[in-house]
């Protein structure tokens, strides 16, 4: 059954001032930087993209829709591109596969034997962290980082003002890291 807060986040209704763009709306286990990308993708508008499965077995109509229903609720994980068909949740979620090969072995004996090799195939799904910052980043344009002063030193020595400012260059810096010590970034 659809309520209106999932018709929301589906894409299906545009509410402006939802309740859901306030800090009171984002999942409280979410991680410091998934918490701060979230207070700025809450109250985006989500106007493009292609659709999203969730965990929950939902379609979202886009992965901004996605990311805001992970906000307010970190327990839906993202499931695969496109609609959610046939399913009614995932309880877990692939996010690597293996495979294994059998080949036959001779010996110095003449005999064969199985050869069995296993390979680790690279990931299949995006962790939620790199959608948070995928969303984010596309809508670099529409965020605006007056949330504050509470200066972050970055691991490139630069100081930046904030948490969503530090994130905007992270967008550019992929590698970059939040330094625990501020003194890595005295200037000289």
């Amino acid at each position: 059954m659809l309520t209106i807060h999932s018709l929301i986040l589906l894409g299906l209704i545009e509410v402006a001032g939802s309740e859901c763009v306030a800090v009171s709306c984002i999942d409280p286990s979410l991680g410091v930087l998934d918490y701060q990308s979230c207070l700025h993708i809450l109250p985006l508008p989500c106007t493009s993209g292609s659709e999203v499965c969730g965990s929950d077995g939902v379609t979202y109509a886009t992965r901004c829709h996605f990311a805001k229903a992970h906000c307010v609720s970190a327990s839906i994980t993202f499931a695969h591109n496109g609609p959610c068909v046939g399913m009614t949740s995932y309880t877990t979620l692939p996010t690597t596969s293996a495979t294994t090969a059998t080949t036959m072995k001779t010996t110095t004996s003449g005999h064969t034997s199985p050869l069995t090799t296993n390979s680790l195939l690279a990931s299949t799904t995006q962790s939620i962290s790199d959608i948070l910052m995928e969303v984010f980043c596309h809508n670099l344009p529409s965020i605006n980082c007056n949330t504050g002063f509470n200066v972050v030193c970055g691991s490139d020595g630069n100081l930046y003002p904030n948490e969503c400012e530090f994130s905007k260059a992270l967008c550019h810096s992929p590698g970059l890291k939040m330094m625990t010590e501020i003194s890595s970034c005295v200037q000289s």
